[in-house]
């Protein structure tokens, strides 16, 4: 799974798994989503969750879920008054950068650029600037006050896919990942 969605799918899904299935032995591993289609096509794992919309030769790439991302703050700002130089730019990865640039102009060059969400989030906490971040990601910590969505702010999105060999070794597996990701998710089917 790409690192950033992890916390996001995979406690609910390994409940899944071993609950429904507990004679197969998962192999988890989180990285950006190159190296995870790159270890699908070397045939080491057999399905990803990824950001990435294309897949190589041999691979089947299925539209998955897609997240809601909402500007916050650890202050309640309104976005009429952010300032662009207090903004932390986080890089979402694909087709986000280009919704970004379109919905967001003045926010496209950043002072300040961060490669990892959960540690942009963690600076949220101690500072006065806003970035953007998934809404799964922010829920209770809305709820706990500890973050605010910027009001006015546009939203953004960013879709997942799901990534495995059109010939795979075990279908039967694939299928079994799938129908726990769909469950685990509260997705119906993939698009």
């Amino acid at each position: 799974i790409h690192m950033t969605m992890w916390r996001r799918f995979m406690p609910d899904w390994l409940v899944w798994l071993r609950k429904h299935h507990p004679d197969l032995s998962p192999r988890v591993e989180t990285d950006y989503s190159e190296r995870l289609v790159d270890y699908i096509s070397q045939g080491v794992l057999d399905i990803a969750i990824t950001h990435m919309p294309s897949g190589l030769p041999g691979l089947l790439v299925k539209s998955f879920t897609e997240d809601e991302l909402v500007m916050v703050s650890r202050l309640k700002q309104d976005f009429k008054s952010c300032n662009p130089d207090d903004y932390v730019f986080v890089d979402w990865s694909y087709g986000y950068r280009e919704e970004h640039q379109e919905k967001l102009p003045d926010f496209e060059i950043s002072n300040f650029n961060i490669g990892f969400g959960e540690i942009a989030m963690e600076y949220l906490y101690v500072s006065d600037c806003y970035s953007y971040m998934p809404r799964a990601y922010v829920s209770d910590d809305i709820k706990k006050g500890r973050l605010h969505i910027v009001k006015g702010a546009p939203t953004l999105s960013r879709p997942s896919y799901l990534v495995y060999s059109k010939l795979p070794n075990n279908p039967e597996r694939i299928q079994i990942a799938i129908d726990g990701l769909l469950a685990s998710s509260g997705e119906h089917e993939l698009k």
